[in-house]
């Protein structure tokens, strides 16, 4: 799957992760134009002339950033959607080519899940995978450009070290939501398989009064569903303000 989705989107891959670093590199840019804006405001001694050419400067890089951003959010959607569509498509012919042994087996809240949750994942990891491999290059050159500004690589060594262990916090996170989301994702089958239950077997569930218990049994899987995913929202808050 992953060897495919990189043959067929590969062009889009690079592109968009080239947009994305052009788009943070001048931003980054235009932080420090910024800072020089600021010295010459405060040296009396400086000209006009040079203070328009500071602005046009900072005009040029809010300009060209704002353009590779909206580039590559466009594009990184674009792309995303192209790779749903084939996904999705995949997907349902795999399951059109199932066994009556296999379809009797898996019930229908869990091919949901599948093409729902999974495929939107990949979908997501599609539209933000370029944004990954241009940090690594945006890091670098700001740390390049502290080093050589600044004439101090001491402050650049310690920055990598913040950078490494706000990296490895993040790869914490991450490790600690996965088994978060294997547990929410058996509760939603959970709940989606009795649903279906009481959907087929309305009659039956009506007939024989039982509606408190399948309703007792539905919400007490979706407390523990909401457990699961308040968690989840914890730790995620948590990586994104280490970010």
């Amino acid at each position: 799957m992953r060897s495919s989705l990189w043959a067929t989107f590969r062009g889009n891959f690079i592109l968009t992760g080239i947009c994305c670093y052009i788009g943070d590199t001048m931003s980054l840019f235009y932080s420090f134009v910024i800072m020089y804006i600021i010295k010459h405001i405060k040296d009396e001694n400086a000209t006009l002339q040079e203070g328009l050419i500071l602005v046009g400067f900072f005009g040029v890089f809010i300009l060209l950033s704002s353009m590779f951003r909206n580039y590559y959010v466009f594009n990184g959607f674009c792309m995303g959607l192209r790779g749903r569509k084939v996904l999705v498509s995949a997907m349902f012919n795999k399951i059109g080519k199932l066994s009556m042994k296999s379809l009797s087996r898996t019930n229908s809240g869990k091919l949901v899940t599948l093409i729902s949750a999974d495929i939107l994942g990949l979908e997501r990891g599609m539209i933000n995978l370029p944004s990954f491999f241009s940090a690594l290059g945006v890091n670098i050159t700001c740390y390049f450009l502290i080093g050589f500004l600044f004439k101090d690589w001491m402050y650049v060594a310690i920055i990598v070290g913040v950078w490494v262990v706000m990296v490895g916090l993040q790869v914490l996170t991450a490790r600690k939501l996965k088994p978060l989301q294997l547990a929410q994702s058996g509760k939603n089958d959970q709940r989606m398989k009795l649903v279906n239950d009481m959907v087929t077997g309305i009659r039956t569930i009506k007939s024989y009064g039982w509606e408190n218990h399948y309703l007792s049994k539905i919400l007490k899987i979706r407390k523990e569903q909401e457990v699961s995913v308040f968690k989840m929202n914890i730790i995620s808050s948590m990586g994104l303000s280490i970010f």
